[in-house]
Parts: structure tokens; sequence; C-alpha cells
């Protein structure tokens, strides 16, 4: 049985390199999936959740060096199916045409967990859908930055793969007049992105809300309702 010393940044880049080069008709995943059914012979979740993470950061490393377009494809599909892909990965590793920039060194795989990588990317990515609400970034809802960056925490603690405790501010953070419409909306995007549990039901996360001026007084379905409104 192997070990986890094959499972280097170095060795996995050497494998990563030579599914760039290879333009035969078999599917880069094929053989991925045999890496990854070796990897989860360890039974350890983070490791597995690192060697993922390390594939993706190598590919957008040498994005260039893949010529064969279906292999990429290929490649980002593989990637998506992982059980940190719907929260991390973007639609393709290509570096010029990434959604949100990522670290170009590969993460270690003898870190001891992957947590603090992931929550940072999903802590980034949320923060860029929140920004995203209008060209004032987050002053187009909150009134300090500081305020804005302890609902940016919060969230990020809360949808990370292996959730922390956390404990909710015991004042409330006052929002802006006329971004709550917009600011729903968001939520709604940025939960349906994050989370496999049924919005309805997510009482943990409508507590979160509520610490916003806009969301205090209503009920679970009415801020349900407010995120969904334009939903598809």
């Amino acid at each position: 049985m192997k070990s986890k010393l094959d499972y280097t940044k170095d060795k996995l880049r050497v494998i990563v390199l030579e599914l760039a080069n290879n333009n035969f008709y078999e599917k880069p995943s094929t053989y991925l999936d045999e890496l990854l059914n070796d990897v989860r012979q360890f039974k350890d979740i983070n490791f597995e959740c690192t060697f993922y993470l390390n594939i993706y950061c190598l590919c957008k490393e040498n994005a260039n060096a893949f010529r064969n377009e279906g292999h990429r494809t290929d490649i980002t599909k593989w990637l998506c199916k992982s059980p940190i892909g719907k929260k991390i990965f973007p639609k393709t590793f290509d570096s010029n045409h990434l959604p949100f920039p990522l670290q170009s060194k590969p993460i270690e795989t003898d870190t001891e967990s992957p947590t603090t990588e992931i929550k940072s990317l999903i802590k980034q990515s949320i923060s860029e859908i929140l920004i995203a609400i209008d060209d004032k970034g987050w002053e187009y809802a909150f009134n300090t930055e500081a305020d804005y960056n302890t609902f940016l925490d919060l969230l990020a603690n809360y949808f990370e793969p292996e959730p922390k405790p956390y404990t909710l501010p015991k004042g409330i953070i006052r929002m802006k007049r006329g971004s709550k419409t917009k600011f729903a909306e968001a939520l709604g995007e940025i939960h349906k992105k994050y989370s496999s549990k049924p919005f309805i039901n997510d009482k943990e996360f409508f507590k979160i809300v509520k610490i916003l001026t806009h969301f205090q007084k209503l009920k679970d379905k009415e801020i349900y309702k407010a995120a969904t409104r334009y939903s598809d």
C-alpha cells in the first residue's frame, strides 16, 4: 500500500504535467479517479480535501500547458464532483479566466488540515458576491467595514466544510436604507451556492441573518421569500 508521501506536491506536479501533455483519447479523469481511490484508502477526509486542492492549484499553475480543451473540461468536471467542489472550485482552472484569484503555490500535503485554506477561499468567494451587489462595494449596505467583516466571518465560519462553533455578536448590525432587496437576493445566492440544506429549514442561517437590522424582526419564511424572490 502506498503512503501519503506518494502524494506530495512535487509528485502530483509531475502527474499534472503528464496529463497536460497527454493528447490521447482517454480522459484525464480516468487516471485521477484511480489516484483518488488510492487516496481514500487512508480514510482521512482532510488529506482527501488537500489532494483535491493540490490538483486544482497545480492545474491552475500549469493551465497554459493544457492544449486539449476536452481534457481541461474533463478535469474541471472531475474537480466539481469532489466533496468541496461545489463550495470552492470555479468553472475553469484557466489562469486567464478565473472568477476570483487563487494562490499559485500548491498547498503542502503534509499540512495538518486544509480547513484554513478552504475557509479562506469560501470567504473570498462570499465577499465577491456581497461586494458585487453594487459599485459601492461593502459600503452599499454596511455603515462600517468592521460590521461588514463581522458578518462575512460569520458566513465563512458557517459554510466551511467542517463548521466550527461561532458566537453571534450581542449587538445588532445596522444597515443602510435601500439595501434590503439586493442584499436579500445576495444571501439567497450565497446559500444556494454553499449549502446543501433546504433553505427554508436552515434555522441556523436565519439566526445569522437576523443580526442585521433589515431582517431582525422578520420571520424565517419572510427572509426566505425575500432571498429567493428572483431565483431560478
